[in-house]
């Protein structure tokens, strides 16, 4: 398992956190011992609740849905873009995107 450096617990705290909860000891007291706020101790106790063990494992960050997601012509395109990369003007047309900007170099003398 990856823990990232700023994780205050693993799922091992997670399950110490909710057992001390489950045998009498507040949420308030347990969070401080476990070197969280309140409200992440409620947040783990009720995933636990309703999804048990499984719940105080670590889920992913991605997002479920995008507000704007790439068109389905784009993204088919974009594999065969990579594999024939020669520069940036030559991705930024096949990926049908408005060079604003034309590359700079030295002017012609």
């Amino acid at each position: 398992m990856n823990i990232h450096k700023n994780a205050c617990l693993t799922p091992i705290g997670r399950e110490r956190l909710v057992q001390a909860v489950l045998s009498r000891q507040t949420p308030q007291a347990a969070a401080d011992a476990a070197g969280v706020c309140p409200r992440t101790a409620h947040k783990w106790i009720a995933r636990f609740k309703a999804e048990g063990r499984a719940g105080l494992m670590d889920r992913s960050s991605r997002p479920q849905r995008l507000y704007r997601p790439t068109p389905a012509a784009m993204s088919l395109a974009w594999p065969g873009v990579i594999r024939n990369r020669k520069g940036r003007p030559s991705v930024s047309q096949s990926m049908w995107i408005l060079v604003v900007n034309p590359p700079r170099g030295r002017p012609s003398a």
